[in-house]
Parts: C-alpha cells; structure tokens; sequence
C-alpha cells in the first residue's frame, strides 16, 4: 500500500483514494538535482474510489494517474544502476532507520532513493492518462 502520509500536499489523493494505493503504484521519473530541488513522479493503475467529473469515466477516458512531485529534498543516499531497464516497475516506499525508502527494481536494474524521514515530496500536479 501506498502510504500517501509520505507525501505533501496529499489532500486530494487522499480524498479519492479513502481506503488507500494498492499495489498499483509505477515509478516513471527520477530528476534529481545536487542542490536538493528534486523531482519524482509515478503512476497509479487503480480507479479512484470517488471520480472526478472533469476526468471523464475510468477506462474509457484515462486508465491511470501520473502523479509530479518536487521539492527541496535532502537524500540520505541515492543507487540508480541500469536504470533504463526498469521502464514503469513498480514502486514501494516505506519508512526504515529514520529514512523514507523510494524503491523500484527489475531483474538487474535497481533504483533506491533514501530521504530523511521529515522530508517530503511535494505533490504538484495529478493528470488522469491512458498508458
């Protein structure tokens, strides 16, 4: 499950995703910057409990949600090898030894991103898409 808590600005995916992110979660963009303004985005291949009007209906106008982030992040650690393999792998985070864990791997490609735990990604924008 994806535990939006890990996230700023999180109020409207909570508000259509109450019951939660389950194993629907892909990784799709890792911009990270040396002086901590930092990007990630990921989508979500699970139907909103509550639809939004404006969208459309689920599998007929969108099948997923791109999610973009950025923020000022400080990284305890960072491994990206063969990144190129992974295409949309899907993403876990979760909370170890004081870090947030961003994890995404795929036979020998692996992407590990450790923040400190008081530092968030910054929910920027939602966008219903097909992929």
């Amino acid at each position: 499950m994806l535990n939006l808590d890990f996230f700023g600005n999180n109020f409207f995916l909570k508000k259509i995703y109450p019951e939660g992110i389950y194993n629907s979660i892909f990784i799709k963009d890792i911009m990270i910057s040396l002086n901590g303004n930092s990007e990630f985005s990921f989508f979500i291949k699970q139907e909103p409990l509550f639809p939004v009007k404006k969208w459309g209906k689920w599998e007929k106008d969108f099948n997923a949600l791109w999610v973009k982030t950025s923020s000022n992040v400080r990284f305890k650690g960072v491994l990206i090898s063969n990144p190129d393999r992974l295409g949309f792998n899907k993403l876990d985070i979760y909370v170890e030894d004081f870090c947030q864990i961003f994890i995404s791997q795929k036979e020998n490609s692996h992407v590990n991103l450790s923040l400190f735990k008081n530092d968030r990604f910054i929910i920027q924008n939602v966008i219903p898409i097909f992929i």
